[in-house]
C-alpha cells in the first residue's frame, strides 16, 4: 500500500518537512546533468533544488494541515478536554498493566533495561528509585504511584495508554545508533513492534527520548 505521509501514520513530528540539500547532492546533480559547469550553472541548479524541495514540503504541508492545526491546538490550550473530542480507552487497566510488563520483560532479555520509566495508569516502572539504579535487574521492579507523563513531556496520547521515556541503549535502538548495530536496531524495533500490535496498538516518537502508543 502506497504511503499517504500523514502525521501519526506515515510519518513521525521529528520527521523533516523539508528534505536536507547536501554538498554531495548538489555535486552529483551537476556533474551528472549539465554539459558546462561554471558558477552561474552551480548556481541555477541550486536554485532549481531548493525549488523543487519547497514544491514537495508545500505538498506535504497540505496534506497535514488539520492534524498540524490539532496538535498545535492541543498543546497551547489549558483545558484539552475542551478542545479534543472524548477518547476511549481501547484497553483495561489490566490489560494496560500486563503491557507494561510484557515490555519491560522484553527490555530486560535484551539487556536495554536502562534509564527507561513506563508511564501508565497514573504509575511508572522506572530503572531507578532516586537513589539507586537498578540497570537490567529483574528483581529489583522501581513502581512510582502518581506519575504523569505530561510533566515530562508533551506528545502523550490523551487519555494515556501507556507512554515510555528512555536514554541509553534503548534509545540508540530507536534512533538507529546502537552499538549492536543496525540489525539488532531493526530487530529491537520489529518485536517491539509486535508486542504492541498484539494489544491493537503502535507507537509514535514525540521526541527522539519519548514515546506514546495509540490505538492501530
Amino acid at each position: 500500500m502506497d504511503k499517504e505521509w500523514k502525521l501519526g501514520k506515515d510519518l513521525y513530528p521529528n520527521d523533516n518537512i523539508m528534505d536536507d540539500l547536501t554538498f554531495d547532492e548538489l555535486i552529483t546533480t551537476i556533474y551528472c546533468n549539465e554539459p558546462i559547469i561554471n558558477e552561474v550553472t552551480i548556481q541555477r541548479v541550486f536554485n532549481e533544488l531548493i525549488q523543487s524541495k519547497i514544491h514537495d514540503a508545500r505538498d506535504l504541508l497540505k496534506i497535514n494541515l488539520a492534524e498540524i492545526k490539532r496538535r498545535c491546538l492541543v498543546r497551547d490550550s489549558e483545558d484539552e478536554e475542551e478542545i479534543e473530542e472524548p477518547e476511549d480507552m481501547p484497553l483495561t487497566e489490566q490489560q494496560r498493566e500486563q503491557l507494561a510488563i510484557e515490555i519491560r520483560e522484553f527490555l530486560l532479555k535484551n539487556d536495554l533495561w536502562i534509564d527507561i520509566t513506563i508511564y501508565f495508569n497514573g504509575k511508572a516502572f522506572s530503572t531507578s528509585d532516586g537513589d539507586n539504579f537498578y540497570y537490567n535487574d529483574r528483581y529489583h521492579l522501581v513502581v512510582e504511584e502518581n506519575k504523569n507523563p505530561r510533566d515530562y513531556f508533551s506528545y502523550v496520547r490523551k487519555p494515556n495508554i501507556l507512554s515510555m521515556s528512555f536514554e541509553g541503549a534503548f534509545y540508540s535502538c530507536l534512533n538507529y545508533n546502537n552499538e549492536r548495530g543496525a540489525k539488532f536496531d531493526d530487530m529491537i524495533q520489529e518485536e517491539f513492534g509486535k508486542i504492541l500490535s498484539k494489544y491493537g496498538l503502535y507507537y509514535e516518537l514525540g521526541n527522539a527520548w519519548n514515546l506514546s502508543c495509540y490505538e492501530v
